[in-house]
């Protein structure tokens, strides 16, 4: 009779033990996308940064040149 109920209590703790791992194999998983995703965030916005500060100034040195050429003239 004691044989049973200690099995069952090891196949259980076997199986939570087996539940966690998954668990944990998940979300090192999903945290790792995340940090990927972020990453790839962070560096998309900052190549959109330097494009817009380039234009910017493209713009404004070319505002300067036809200001100066229009002076001169």
């Amino acid at each position: 009779m004691s044989k049973p109920p200690v099995h069952a209590f090891f196949v259980g703790r076997a199986l939570a033990e087996a539940l966690y791992e998954q668990l944990e194999s998940a979300a090192t998983n999903a945290l790792s996308e995340l940090g990927k995703f972020d990453a790839e965030q962070r560096q998309r916005l900052r190549q959109f940064t330097d494009r817009v500060v380039e234009r910017a100034n493209r713009e404004a040195d070319s505002a300067i040149q036809n200001r100066t050429g229009t002076a001169t003239t």
